[in-house]
């Protein structure tokens, strides 16, 4: 076959202005642009963005601006460097979904201007099944499901949420039995147990009957670095570009792209390029925002009151803190860092007595940092039983996640299944506040979600 090079990154999240910093909008830009060089410095043949990434689909213009200036500077760079554009082949993932008040989404629009390929199949949805049905792109450059390039065929699919799992056989059927070229397939969804307390799907015989068709299945969606299974990679996918939440520093995810090279189908080379805290010589790492962990017991030193306690965890800061040397950044640099707090122990005053905003405001004060984040939900007090955390980092999405959790745990029967049923229930939510909502189509996928997930007698189902 001819040989092949690209890079699969995924989870940009372009637009994320984390914590309400504009310098952290710009960080994320920093390390998409970042990637795009590396691709004409690699001379790939192609990017595959395998979703998530915009943010939210409902991006401001400032973003939006933004993303159109690097990737047309970047196809201007390719031609000029290697006489040829690198394509962006892309899909959509659960945050760049088109939703109540758009009716399409950014990366439609971004295809529309031929500034990437967005793919996705045509389907057809029946009671009982879902015909899939990829659309080569030089047949249909608009709404095109799959690309060949050279010797490689490209098939992209969209987020579909909890119904995923059910189209994995109707998505193996429409695949071509394809021997002679290296297939990759596109996807948004995460594999179970690969990210703590994050729902995903196991990986199911229909699942792996997909590798009889597919070289490479890139996905995106979990924010970690994984490859899969261990004996044998099939399954990709890279992990986020830039930290969307604490909790990817507190677990050391590795994370950041995939540079694969294909001589042979059977053997592709495949090497992981990782981010970095802060900026970096080498040609080989992500430079990312520098993330401060830091974790201070205030039990230690036996304050009397919190008063006490600030002082004693600003000189404890000092030490960690000015050895990074930051008084010179601006707060565009990347070294200029973020601080983690978590705050610990066992103290001898009331657990009112603690007040974050006040330590975060001398924090800023006294040191250069760009952000103070505090986390103080492990600090018991002798005196009195209050908890308090005032700086959890759950999403809504987790909030909704623990509600229904606790609403399934109420009905034992349903034990097995309750990841998937929270998804389904996710998504129906999403569904339901649509105003382009079709109850019939959610009818049939309620029904072929149930078929394939929880056994009933023949002919149960079909009374409603």
């Amino acid at each position: 076959m001819q040989p092949i090079k690209f890079i699969h990154m995924a989870d940009t999240h372009l637009g994320n202005q984390q914590y309400n910093l504009p310098e952290r909008k710009r960080d994320f830009n920093k390390a998409f642009n970042w990637v795009l060089n590396k691709s004409i410095t690699e001379e790939v043949d192609f990017i595959l963005l395998a979703g998530d990434v915009f943010n939210s689909n409902n991006s401001e213009p400032e973003t939006i601006a933004a993303i159109y200036q690097m990737i047309s500077e970047f196809k201007n760079n390719s031609m000029q460097n290697l006489k040829r554009e690198i394509p962006i082949i892309a899909i959509e993932g659960n945050h760049d979904k088109s939703n109540i008040s758009t009716k399409r989404s950014w990366l439609q629009f971004l295809a529309e201007l031929e500034l990437i390929i967005l793919l996705s199949p045509k389907t057809n949805n029946k009671e009982e099944y879902t015909i899939f049905k990829f659309v080569p792109y030089s047949e249909n450059k608009k709404n095109p499901g799959m690309i060949r390039i050279k010797d490689t065929c490209i098939y992209g699919i969209p987020s579909y949420g909890a119904m995923t799992k059910t189209y994995f056989p109707d998505i193996y059927n429409a695949l071509p039995d394809s021997s002679d070229t290296f297939n990759i397939l596109m996807m948004h969804f995460g594999i179970n147990g690969q990210v703590i307390n994050k729902l995903g799907f196991e990986m199911s015989e229909d699942l792996k009957l997909l590798h009889k068709k597919v070289n490479y299945l890139a996905l995106g969606h979990f924010h970690k670095k994984y490859a899969l299974p261990k004996n044998k990679e099939w399954v990709f996918n890279p992990g986020s570009l830039e930290v969307t939440d604490a909790r990817e520093i507190w677990e050391n995810y590795p994370r950041g792209i995939f540079l694969v090279e294909v001589h042979d189908k059977e053997n592709p080379n495949i090497r992981h390029i990782p981010w970095v805290k802060g900026k970096s010589e080498s040609p080989d790492e992500i430079p990312n925002r520098f993330f401060a962990d830091i974790t201070i017991d205030i039990g230690k030193n036996d304050s009397s009151s919190f008063k006490e306690a600030l002082s004693y965890i600003l000189e404890s800061l000092k030490i960690i803190l000015e050895k990074k040397g930051t008084a010179h950044l601006k707060k565009n640099d990347l070294e200029l860092p973020i601080v983690l707090l978590t705050l610990n122990g066992t103290i001898s005053y009331s657990r009112l007595e603690v007040n974050i905003n006040k330590l975060k405001e001398r924090i800023k004060e006294k040191y250069d940092v760009l952000d103070v984040r505090v986390f103080s939900g492990s600090v018991k007090s002798e005196i009195d039983g209050i908890v308090v955390d005032i700086s959890s980092e759950k999403s809504l999405e987790e909030i909704e996640k623990d509600v229904f959790l606790q609403l399934i745990e109420q009905h034992p029967d349903y034990e097995p299944h309750k990841n998937d049923i929270i998804q389904l229930m996710l998504d129906l939510k999403s569904s339901i506040l649509d105003p382009k909502k079709n109850f019939d189509q959610l009818r049939n996928q309620i029904k072929l979600w149930w078929r394939s997930h929880i056994s009933l007698p023949q002919g149960e189902l079909n009374k409603n």
